[in-house]
């Protein structure tokens, strides 16, 4: 009988023993899930305000007098530097890319075709970082709206750290980056 009695005492021991060990696990999951999508709004943020500021009204209508005319280009280099510190270039592009020659765009060009090639397809521009320059550029594309007409493609590049100027990454407790 007192064999059976500690084993029972053992039995309910490991029961509480692996329900609290559980528990542990399940708050440090949920610590470890907070934190990614803390990472991801961190990441997001500047993207979205890229993307907000490129289709804004004001950059939009200097991007089409820069297509209009090129000696315009410093004004939306002006106004976009304004409003972005890690500005470094700014070109703008007509919707008909067959008179673009990507070996001419520089050492990235055809990177910067594609951009511009699916940035005009899919009305909207992916964000991509060109490593073969250096230093290392950040490129996002927007269309060149003008009632409701794809115009052209306005190309930013900007300092890689403009991505990164909110994220700064720590090794957390359940060794994620947060």
């Amino acid at each position: 009988i007192l064999a059976l009695g500690l084993l029972g005492l053992m039995i309910i021991g490991t029961a509480i023993w692996l329900s609290f060990t559980d528990w542990r696990h399940s708050g440090l999951r949920s610590s470890a899930e907070s934190e990614s999508r803390q990472a991801i709004e961190d990441l997001a943020g500047p993207v979205k305000s890229l993307k907000r500021i490129m289709n804004d009204e004001q950059v939009q209508i200097l991007a089409l007098r820069a297509l209009k005319d090129e000696h315009k280009l410093a004004d939306l280099r002006a106004y976009l530097g304004g409003r972005l510190t890690e500005l470094a270039d700014v070109q703008v592009f007509g919707s008909d890319l067959s008179a673009v020659r990507p070996a001419e765009l520089g050492p990235n060009g055809y990177a910067l075709f594609e951009l511009l090639s699916s940035t005009l397809e899919n009305n909207q521009g992916l964000m991509q970082i060109h490593n073969v320059l250096q230093p290392p550029r950040l490129f996002d594309a927007a269309v060149i709206n003008q009632e409701g007409e794809a115009k052209g493609v306005i190309v930013l590049a900007l300092e890689p750290v403009y991505l990164l100027k909110g994220f700064n990454p720590e090794i957390g407790s359940v060794g994620i980056i947060r």
